[in-house]
């Protein structure tokens, strides 16, 4: 059974993860002052590891514009006179407050963009020490190059769900289940743990008000055996339903603004742009194989579970969900990969598959990094530029065969289980 499989490996201890992280960030230091001239060219460094730099902080300070023209009276949804390139606004007026009082607190966007990536950086470095030396170290890699680099970058609001997510499932993992040893709520040991999954639930529910596509990871709602727990996924469905009717023709508008790009994106609409040659052929054995082994990945679905380990599920479940999501949705920026981060630890952790699977994950992630340094060795020619946007379409498309198994695997648990069971 996937949440009584007995342990079968040794739990990697703290440091190991730790010392796979500091190299990471070492490789990642080095790589940046190497295409920088050692401080000579800063534009440059930040294309080292895969960041195409803007004006620092960029995604912060429109939505702290956009944020600034909705409060003073004017609608940004409808007028991009906020937006020097005229692009309307896609985020919710929730979104836009929060960062405007977020602002107004740290005394500037730069101050805030600072603290974001200070923070993903603390937590990301205790996510290392839960997973192995291989799993700290594409975890910083996943961190410091290519799309995680782009998100701390650009200030992107994104990091602020990352940081809300993860507090979220810090409280619903405090919960006592037959695979999570913890004993006490963090927060004072109340009895079946209700309060840590109220809060958790409402943490969700914050970060899927202030930008929607957090919601997918609702499922993590469902993997607490706690019958209390139906009280909060029932209040998390009846609240999020209730705000998405009062965002009303709003939603349709958010949807409407979001520009659906193929640049420093990925997902279907990347997908779709490069199966119009021959080439592209090569994705349908990979996407068989994929599916063939996915009896395989379920099968030896996961082969150690250290202590704690609803924790570990958690982060998994819902990373897995956010990238199936985002990547269905059509087009995503790169800077969403953050979440796919929370993938790794666990799946690490799990059989070869699992490994070899977070091993296409982080190149997947950091492969902007590998487009802009790949052309010192490579003619840089069209044909060449397609071949190289190919492997990253075949790397994308095993790692959403592999989330989609990752998510059935869980359901089919749960149903086995009686999920009705629960709300009785």
């Amino acid at each position: 059974m996937l949440f009584t499989q007995k342990i079968t490996r040794v739990p990697p201890q703290p440091w190991q993860g730790l010392v796979g992280f500091g190299l990471a960030l070492v490789v990642v230091v080095y790589l940046f002052a190497k295409a920088s001239g050692f401080g000579l060219n800063y534009l440059l460094g930040w294309q080292g590891i895969g960041v195409d730099a803007m004006t620092h902080f960029y995604d912060l300070d429109l939505t702290y514009k956009a944020a600034q023209y909705l409060f003073t009276g004017h609608n940004p949804y409808a007028d991009g006179a906020f937006n020097p390139t005229g692009t309307l606004a896609n985020y919710p007026p929730a979104l836009l407050w929060v960062v405007l009082v977020l602002v107004e607190t740290c005394g500037s966007v730069q101050s805030l963009g600072l603290l974001l990536g200070a923070l993903s950086l603390v937590v990301v470095t205790l996510l290392a020490c839960q997973t192995t030396l291989l799993g700290g170290f594409s975890l910083g890699l996943g961190l410091g190059l290519g799309s995680g680099a782009l998100a701390i970058e650009r200030g992107n609001t994104d990091l602020l769900i990352f940081l809300l997510l993860l507090a979220s499932i810090a409280a619903l993992s405090a919960i006592k289940t037959p695979t999570n040893t913890a004993k006490r709520s963090w927060l004072g040991g109340w009895p079946g743990g209700w309060l840590d999954n109220w809060l958790g639930g409402g943490l969700l529910l914050i970060a899927a008000m202030l930008k929607l596509f957090p919601a997918a990871a609702a499922l993590v709602l469902l993997l607490h055996p706690v019958k209390k727990s139906r009280w909060a996924i029932l209040a998390f469905v009846v609240a999020f339903g209730l705000y998405l009717v009062w965002l009303g023709p709003l939603l349709f508008t958010l949807v409407a603004n979001t520009a659906i790009t193929t640049t420093n994106s990925y997902g279907i609409s990347s997908l779709l742009s490069v199966i119009s040659q021959p080439a592209a052929l090569v994705l349908v054995p990979i996407a068989g194989i994929a599916l063939y082994t996915s009896r395989v990945w379920l099968s030896g679905l996961v082969t150690y579970l250290p202590p704690g380990s609803l924790f570990l599920r958690c982060l998994c479940l819902a990373g897995a969900s956010i990238f199936m999501g985002t990547y269905l949705a059509g087009a995503s920026f790169n800077y969403r990969l953050v979440f796919a981060l929370l993938c790794l630890p666990l799946w690490f952790a799990s059989g070869a598959l699992w490994r070899g699977t977070a091993l296409c994950l982080t190149l997947f992630m950091l492969w902007p990094a590998v487009e802009n340094n790949i052309f010192w060795y490579l003619p840089h020619t069209y044909k060449n530029q397609y071949y190289v946007a190919l492997a990253r379409q075949a790397l994308g498309l095993w790692v959403l065969i592999a989330s989609i198994t990752w998510i059935w695997a869980h359901l089919r648990a749960l149903l086995r289980q009686s999920l009705l069971a629960r709300f009785i």
